[in-house]
């Protein structure tokens, strides 16, 4: 199995990575990144492939070729809204986000013919794909956050990256809905901390103070307040289960709470994650 990731340098894309290297079941990771992955080079696994790719908004045909036979991504690419402008911010959240998931979608699988692979920009619609008769549609799945809203006039009293992230979901479930080769799904963890996830913390990006204690202390959260903590291991767990299509959505629907469907895609706030993946 071929798997996709981007974000591998962040916190999320870390215990990703971490979890795609522990499944023997993953034969391939390719990560997109703009620079290169010391957690990835440090591993050693010829699995790996690092394709340093500057624009995430374009995809052209030699890229495409790497990525070939790829079933599925964990998109965890993201910036904090106080480090960019507004504009920035969406371009790299939402457009980003949009464009891989359509040029993904085309992907060929590994039993397919090679084909001609075309240039995908995210000012530009993919055509739309079809899998293959006995294929499975291409998993995204998105990372998004607590407090993300996908109402279209949320208010003022939500945060730029609530706006963005929620607006993204609802063009992601658009998208899903005239691109049958696509299965997306979104998840919003809340306080996401690397407590005793000792093999991504040498890896793990340096935080303020404050944001650094809230994290170390995050277990204690999950005692008094389990919906606001997201432990890192059990998160890259899940998302790279929902990658890999070993989730079935009918597991998803039976949660009682914290699973929001937006148009057919399936948004995991934090408890229904918890619930999902058994987290104590």
């Amino acid at each position: 199995m071929h798997l996709i990731l981007t974000g591998a340098t962040g916190l999320i894309g870390s215990a990703a990575l971490d979890a795609m290297l522990r499944t023997p079941e993953i034969t391939r990771i390719s990560i997109l990144s703009r620079r290169p992955v010391r957690m990835a080079e440090e591993a050693g696994d010829p699995r790996v492939q690092v394709l340093l790719h500057q624009d995430f908004g374009v995809y052209g045909p030699e890229t495409l070729t790497k990525l070939a036979g790829a079933t599925g991504c964990v998109w965890a690419l993201g910036v904090s809204q106080n480090a960019v402008t507004e504009g920035e911010y969406k371009r790299i959240t939402r457009d980003y986000a949009l464009a891989a998931a359509e040029a993904f979608a085309g992907l060929p699988s590994a039993q397919q013919p090679p084909q001609e692979l075309v240039s995908v920009t995210a000012s530009q619609t993919a055509p739309s794909t079809t899998p293959t008769k006995g294929h499975a549609p291409f998993n995204f799945v998105f990372v998004s956050g607590a407090g993300a809203s996908t109402t279209p006039n949320p208010g003022p009293f939500v945060p730029l990256y609530g706006r963005v992230k929620g607006a993204t979901e609802r063009d992601l479930s658009q998208l899903m809905q005239r691109t049958p080769a696509l299965q997306a799904v979104s998840v919003r963890p809340a306080v996401v901390g690397p407590a005793g996830h000792t093999a991504i913390l040498p890896y793990v990006p340096t935080v303020p103070g404050y944001v650094d204690c809230v994290r170390r202390w995050g277990p204690r959260w999950g005692q008094w307040a389990p919906g606001w903590w997201t432990p890192t291991r059990e998160l890259g767990g899940l998302v790279t289960q929902l990658a890999m299509g070993r989730v079935e959505m009918e597991r998803i629907r039976g949660v009682p709470r914290g699973v929001e469907f937006v148009g057919g895609m399936a948004v995991l706030e934090n408890e229904g994650m918890r619930a999902i993946g058994g987290w104590k």
